[in-house]
């Protein structure tokens, strides 16, 4: 899975990010205990205006998983994903019902968003988790 985030402007200062964040996690193998691996598969917390560098995880699932205080807000974020091959890269390693699930075998490509993009994001207590899935490829 490849994520590319155009725009990136989400209250906070990092590394704290005490506010709201957006938080990756890379290499999750299995998608069924997705809320068992907040502190293992955790890559960064993200927020500010510095966006995340392109993402790319070696297996067929990457999480994003985005916070937002109930206060001030930003315009958000948005960008956009990509099921590609994993085994280039595995080479060279240096809340259910409100979640969003992006499926290889639905759209090989697309775009995701922050609530209300471009306009700032609602001032709630809310976390909303976007999965990126692959059956494409052998992993």
């Amino acid at each position: 899975v490849q994520i590319e985030i155009d725009f990136f402007q989400i209250r906070g200062v990092t590394p704290q990010c005490t506010h709201d964040y957006l938080d990756v996690f890379l290499n999750v193998t299995d998608l069924n205990q997705i809320h068992h691996i907040v502190n293992d598969q955790l890559l960064h917390r993200y927020c500010g205006r510095n966006k995340p560098p392109l993402l790319i995880s070696v297996t067929n699932i990457l999480v994003l998983g985005f916070f937002t205080e109930d206060t001030q807000t930003e315009r958000g974020f948005n960008g956009s994903f990509r099921f590609i091959p994993g085994q280039a890269y595995r080479n060279h390693l240096i809340r259910a019902p409100c979640d969003y699930v992006f499926d290889s075998s639905v759209s090989k490509r697309g775009e995701f968003f922050s609530s209300t993009y471009p306009g700032t994001y609602l001032p709630v207590n809310f976390f909303v988790v976007c999965f990126f899935f692959s059956f494409l490829f052998d992993f």
